[in-house]
């Protein structure tokens, strides 16, 4: 009997999400947990044999098909409706909130130690996100995982392709949604000083949506829109990453624009939310202070940081173009620690986790 058919079994499921496609943030963090699974486990995404090595990966299923087998262990994310249907070890997402799915899971899994322990041992989180006084010692966290081909690209033609067609000699970027959780407003306001002292100085942002159109508009910002297998170049063309989040979801969330940014070698300005501190490091040099901008509910009531912070901020960007070396410095060290969040080593740690059930 070979090698393979001696694995485990998983089934994997992201919401409705069928078959899996790297259109968004949710699949492209789904998509690298099944890579780094699928180095020890035969993964079957909506009962189809996932492959990372070709090209849609193997899915080709546009419908839920009927649950025909037992698989050793089930992993679902948002859709308590399979889940609760599934037989044998289950592991469930820790949000959106289901107390049939979270009592039927075996563990309860989210993408950073600092949701984890705040699972575990008790935290007021917003927008009702858990019953009051929530608390369960089922809580794992699965990290987010780094796909390779965003590793060693700072040196590439590509990347000095996307410097020449962006222009200036430092470049800025945003990439991803623009909401009300994430709206730029403070970045915004210190460019036109920044445009000022620095008129060499680039903004890019990327993204497909409307509303990151209007406001790359009203702001003079090009507007890109690359595909996946682009970005390791796109990103590795600027100096600087943007991470806009203001609300409280930063002290818990997962971030892949952060892990992307730091496996292309690549500073990001952001708060110093729990989360990020967990990802960046506590001495990482380019946090600004964290602000609760928030009502009780986790609504926002107030869009911009204080002027301290939007100081502190100009104060940043500014050392770091005034100071290239020092930039490159951080970059650097954020790349080696980028490596735990590797699918190797993420293979390694989710094997504990799935054999230890």
């Amino acid at each position: 009997m070979s090698k393979r058919k001696n694995r485990k079994s998983i089934y994997y499921l992201l919401s409705k999400a069928t078959p899996l496609r790297l259109l968004s943030g949710d699949t492209i963090t789904e998509f690298g947990i099944m890579k780094a699974l699928s180095e020890n486990y035969d993964v079957f995404y909506n009962g189809e044999l996932f492959n990372p090595k070709i090209e849609g990966f193997g899915l080709t299923r546009k419908k839920y098909h009927a649950i025909d087998r037992r698989y050793d262990v089930s992993i679902v994310r948002n859709n308590s409706k399979v889940f609760n249907v599934l037989k044998g070890k289950k592991i469930y997402f820790a949000a959106p909130y289901h107390e049939e799915s979270f009592r039927q899971a075996n563990l309860i899994y989210t993408f950073t130690n600092s949701w984890t322990n705040k699972l575990k041992n008790g935290y007021r989180f917003s927008k009702n996100l858990y019953p009051k006084g929530f608390k369960t010692d089922k809580a794992i966290t699965l990290t987010q995982v780094v796909d390779d081909i965003f590793y060693n690209k700072r040196i590439h033609a590509k990347v000095a392709k996307n410097r020449r067609l962006i222009g200036g000699n430092f470049i800025i970027g945003h990439f991803g949604k623009v909401a009300k959780s994430c709206y730029p407003h403070s970045f915004l306001a210190i460019l036109p000083r920044l445009r000022r002292e620095f008129p060499n100085l680039k903004v890019i942002f990327c993204g497909n949506s409307e509303r990151i159109r209007y406001l790359g508009k009203d702001n003079d910002i090009p507007i890109y829109n690359f595909e996946y297998k682009d970005m390791p170049y796109i990103i590795s063309a600027c100096d600087l990453i943007l991470y806009n989040y203001k609300d409280t979801q930063g002290q818990i969330a997962g971030s892949m624009k952060i892990l992307e940014a730091m496996a292309c070698g690549v500073p990001v300005l952001c708060p110093r939310y729990d989360a990020r501190v967990e990802e960046l490091g506590k001495d990482y040099e380019l946090f600004y202070p964290y602000e609760n901008l928030c009502d009780e509910d986790g609504s926002l009531i107030r869009y911009r940081f204080s002027p301290e912070s939007e100081e502190i901020m100009y104060n940043l960007i500014k050392r770091g173009v005034e100071e290239p070396d020092w930039l490159k410095d951080v970059g650097r060290k954020l790349l080696v620690r980028s490596k735990h969040y590797s699918v190797d080593n993420s293979a390694k740690r989710f094997k504990k986790i799935i054999d230890g059930i």
